[in-house]
């Protein structure tokens, strides 16, 4: 398994990695007709490979035998001044079928490097425990005190942070 910057053509690998994951990780957590609208499409895509083209963050690929099986994106902490760390991932999706084989430790160990192994923060949809039990287990610290909700259109969710120092 490899880990490397994002190319703009793996926009709509990703994509797709994105939508499995939102339907794995979020079923029951968010409503169906939700879900249902979070598909793969053209206009989706085009703005993944414009936010890898033009990111000044970090966006990183885990690859395995030519196949990009997961991604991280981050960079500086835009959440919220409040939260005291300057950077943040913004987001990180392993495709299911490739999952518990270290591509998300992978992914969190590079963009640690790419940061000058500074501390940084994530958060986790609340309810979302296959993700905060593979947080802690990386390393993260389960901090309340930056906890936040986040809003997709109409629909609200609270966010639960970790800490990676």
């Amino acid at each position: 398994m490899i880990v490397r910057k994002a190319k703009p053509e793996d926009a709509k690998r990703v994509v797709e990695i994105n939508v499995i994951g939102w339907h794995t990780a979020y079923k029951g957590l968010v409503p169906d007709d939700f879900l249902d609208k979070w598909q793969v499409t053209n206009r989706r895509i085009e703005k993944f490979r414009a936010y890898i083209e033009e990111n000044e963050g970090v966006f990183l690929i885990a690859e395995e035998k030519g196949l990009v099986i997961g991604y991280l994106y981050g960079g500086k902490n835009t959440r919220d001044v409040a939260i005291p760390f300057k950077y943040e991932v913004h987001g990180l999706y392993v495709d299911p079928d490739f999952q518990r084989q270290g591509a998300g430790r992978l992914l969190l160990a590079k963009f640690k490097e790419q940061i000058q192994n500074q501390a940084f923060f994530l958060h986790a949809m609340k309810g979302n425990e296959k993700a905060m039990t593979f947080y802690i287990k990386a390393g993260g610290i389960r901090e309340p005190k930056y906890d936040m909700d986040h809003t997709w259109g109409n629909m609200t969710r609270r966010l639960e942070a970790f800490v990676f120092n």
